[in-house]
């Protein structure tokens, strides 16, 4: 498997975060139109029996990785510090890098070589602008908005802008060749990804797709950080630092429209988790097959995962 660094330029807001599995989806159905339902079943079965044909990872800020967990800068600490005064000075500005969740990828790289000194000025948070906007839910039967009462049914649908951060990165781990890859991506901007791309959200600008040898690997890895969500097999790691939370997903196209348009809630491992392994895998993760009440739907919950140097 080649990990490939794809770099996009939103073009709308997005309904949707920018999540691996989001991506996953997308590809799916840009896949089928491209290739052909047989071509995009080959794909899904080779992946849930054999091994991921593509992962996806988050969508990050151009240069910018998460911060891996559970890693504190020792420059930085209170309890280092001699004077009180001093003490206190570092401790009020640590409380500015609570909320940063991101971190520049030349520092990473530090980091991921075992370095734990200095790295604060680094950090950045998300600038990721939500904005809720009220909707008027319109009845299958009729066409109208009023409910059998004679009142409307309003919902609030969230809206995700980029407030400071033009290009995003976007790492894939695939199998295919990279050729394909920009293919299926350039109808992907197209389409959109993500809820609401009917009313115009969710669509980019591919831009660029390299091979990124940089973090592909590092001097005596003894872990891994995970830059996608996803749900570890039974035989992944599990001595490491994580979050979870649950993911309440939605089918797309067709499937939305049926029945049953809701996926089972899933309990995810959040991206920036690192773990511990004496000899680290280039991807983590499942895929699972009976996440919703329509047959045939797989959701890659697999991870693209960074070795690490974990100092002891």
């Amino acid at each position: 498997m080649v990990l490939y660094k794809a770099c996009i330029m939103p073009k709308s807001a997005f309904s949707s975060p920018l999540q691996s599995d989001t991506f996953f989806g997308s590809f799916c159905w840009s896949y089928r139109y491209l290739y052909g339902e047989s071509g995009l079943e080959k794909l899904l079965h080779k992946s849930v029996d054999e091994k991921p044909q593509i992962i996806f990872s988050n969508a990050y800020p151009e240069n910018y990785l998460p911060l891996p967990m559970g890693v504190y800068d020792t420059e930085r600490q209170p309890f280092n510090m001699a004077e009180m005064a001093e003490a206190k000075k570092i401790y009020q500005q640590n409380k500015k890098y609570k909320k940063c969740t991101l971190i520049h990828k030349d520092a990473f790289k530090k980091i991921q070589n075992g370095e734990r000194k200095g790295y604060s000025q680094f950090l950045n948070d998300e600038q990721i602008v939500q904005v809720n906007s009220v909707h008027n839910m319109v009845g299958r039967a009729d066409g109208t908005v009023g409910s059998t009462e004679g009142s409307g049914s309003l919902f609030v649908m969230n809206g995700f802008y980029t407030n400071k951060f033009e290009v995003f990165d976007v790492y894939i781990l695939s199998v295919l060749d990279k050729d394909i890859i920009w293919k299926v991506l350039l109808l992907m901007s197209e389409l959109g990804i993500g809820a609401g791309k009917s009313s115009g959200k969710g669509h980019f600008e591919p831009i660029s797709i390299n091979e990124e040898t940089e973090l592909a690997t590092c001097h005596n890895a003894n872990g891994y950080m995970a830059i996608s969500n996803f749900i570890p097999a039974a035989s992944d790691p599990s001595d490491g630092w994580y979050k979870t939370f649950v993911k309440y997903g939605k089918l797309d196209r067709e499937y939305a429209t049926g029945q049953f348009p809701f996926k089972k809630p899933l309990l995810y491992i959040q991206s920036g988790a690192v773990f511990k392994t004496s000899q680290p895998k280039p991807w983590y993760g499942s895929c699972i097959t009976n996440a919703a009440a329509v047959n045939g739907v797989v959701i890659n919950a697999c991870t693209v995962a960074l070795q690490m140097h974990i100092p002891g």
